[in-house]
Order: C-alpha cells, then sequence, then structure tokens
C-alpha cells in the first residue's frame, strides 16, 4: 500500500501542473485577442499607354495574432512574383489597421505612382 504522503504529493504536483497549464492556456487567448489582425496584399498596376492606370489588389486577411502565418505567407507570395517576373507590382504585410510591416516592389512601382500623383 502506497504511502499517504506520497499520494498527497503526487496530487498536489498534478494540480499544480494543471492550474498552471490552464493559466498559461488563458493568457495566450488573451494576448491574442489583444494582437492586431494581419492582411497581406498584392497589387498588380495595368500600365497600357494612352489609359488611365489600372490596379487589381488581391486581399489575404490572417486571424489576430498571426503574424507568422502571415509572414509565411507573404515570403510565398514575394518569391512566387519574382520568380515569374510579375511587375509593375507590390506585396505589402500589414496590420489591418493599416500599420506597413513589410514592402516589396517589383518593377518601377514608384514611377507609376509618381505618374498618377501627378
Amino acid at each position: 500500500m502506497k504511502n499517504p504522503l506520497s499520494q498527497l504529493k503526487n496530487n498536489l504536483a498534478s494540480a499544480y501542473t494543471t492550474h498552471k497549464n490552464n493559466v498559461k492556456a488563458s493568457l495566450k487567448r488573451m494576448k491574442a485577442k489583444f494582437s492586431p489582425a494581419y492582411e497581406v496584399e498584392f497589387t498588380l498596376y495595368i500600365v497600357i499607354p494612352g489609359q488611365s492606370l489600372k490596379t487589381d489588389v488581391k486581399t489575404y486577411s490572417f486571424d489576430k495574432g498571426d503574424l507568422q502565418g502571415a509572414k509565411e505567407f507573404f515570403e510565398k507570395v514575394v518569391s512566387s512574383t519574382a520568380e515569374i517576373k510579375l511587375a509593375p507590382s507590390e506585396v505589402t504585410l500589414k496590420t489591418k489597421k493599416g500599420k506597413l510591416l513589410d514592402r516589396k516592389t517589383f518593377g518601377p512601382v514608384d514611377e507609376v505612382l509618381k505618374t498618377i500623383a501627378a
């Protein structure tokens, strides 16, 4: 028969571990609640001389706190855009509120945008 003191010790250790894991999970959910949501936006500029500039914008949304998933997708879009040499275009990683985290351009995007502003 087991010693009652060792049983109590094991039960307390188990309860402590369970409580610690529950607190960690709760903190993770709370942190995600206050983290920003992210977007990866791909913009293709269609330039035809003599006509107005056309843009094709595709936006991909990610959940709150999913920065890692958004970064991975951003890198995939950048590599595939570079591979097929789709220019002028740009890929941006930003928060839903509009804070720019990363931006990659392909081709003369800045010149195209200057002609629009002029």
